[in-house]
């Protein structure tokens, strides 16, 4: 095993990276070329859950600080009023699903953010979907290899 050096910090950059400034890539796939260099899987996980649950919680904080005035100059009163519905009915799966996937989950974090969506929820959500999707993907790992 690789002892803490510049490879945690690249990891921990392209994670920040990625998950902070809507870089529209999948990650994930870093998991596994780090873990085959000899990088601690329990280092990775804990780098990867917490820079993208920091990273996250930029992402909602800018949707939430956007003013509703500029919300519904972009897409109207009435459709803020649909989506919101919408993100109460289904917010807690939509955001577990994107965690959990390999699919642009600081957008609907954004999204989220920008309805005023519960923070807690947001974040609950994201962490799970992202420990398990994160876990499975070490898991996976040493199973093939």
């Amino acid at each position: 095993m690789r002892s803490i050096g510049s490879g945690y910090w690249e990891f921990c950059d392209s994670q920040v990276s990625a998950w902070a400034f809507f870089v529209f890539m999948p990650i994930e796939f870093l998991l596994p070329i780090y873990l085959s260099q000899g990088v601690n899987p329990f280092i990775l996980f804990l780098i990867s859950l917490i820079t993208a649950f920091l990273a996250l919680l930029l992402d909602y904080g800018v949707g939430y600080l956007l003013s509703r005035k500029v919300i519904y100059d972009l897409i109207g009163k009435k459709r803020y009023d649909k989506y919101n519905l919408q993100l109460d009915k289904y917010g807690k799966l939509l955001i577990f699903a994107f965690s959990l996937l390999p699919l642009p989950s600081p957008i609907v974090i954004l999204i989220a953010g920008t309805l005023r969506c519960c923070l807690k929820d947001a974040m609950i959500y994201s962490f799970l979907g992202l420990s398990i999707k994160y876990l499975a993907l070490i898991f996976l790992f040493f199973l093939v290899v």
